[in-house]
């Protein structure tokens, strides 16, 4: 979510082309999923930790179920890195050869 906060806040893509490899390496690897493609609900999880009616010694006990939570956050930055592949491939588009080259004058 990093990268992109800061590709809104200053416009550089090329930030966004370094840091995705290992944005997609998160999404794909680290993210534990069931066989529907979410949250792997058999996994803890902390969920709504914020929940001000959860219980001090065990946060994770919100009322909000945590399993919702980590599929929202999932689906969020599912939707980011679609964000940032448009970005990653406009920008192929006009600075790449076919070859792979960086096109350009420098």
């Amino acid at each position: 979510m990093l990268p992109w906060t800061l590709y809104t806040w200053f416009g550089d893509a090329e930030l966004l082309r370094r840091a995705y490899p290992g944005m997609q390496d998160h999404l794909h690897r680290s993210i534990a999923r069931n066989d529907h493609g979410l949250w792997d609900d058999s996994r803890w999880q902390l969920g709504d930790w914020l929940d001000p009616a959860a219980p001090a010694d065990d946060p994770g006990l919100a009322r909000t179920d945590g399993t919702l939570v980590a599929d929202e956050y999932l689906v969020h930055i599912t939707g980011l890195m679609a964000s940032v592949a448009r970005v990653r491939q406009a920008f192929e588009d006009k600075y790449l050869a076919r070859s792979g080259l960086v096109v350009g004058d420098s």
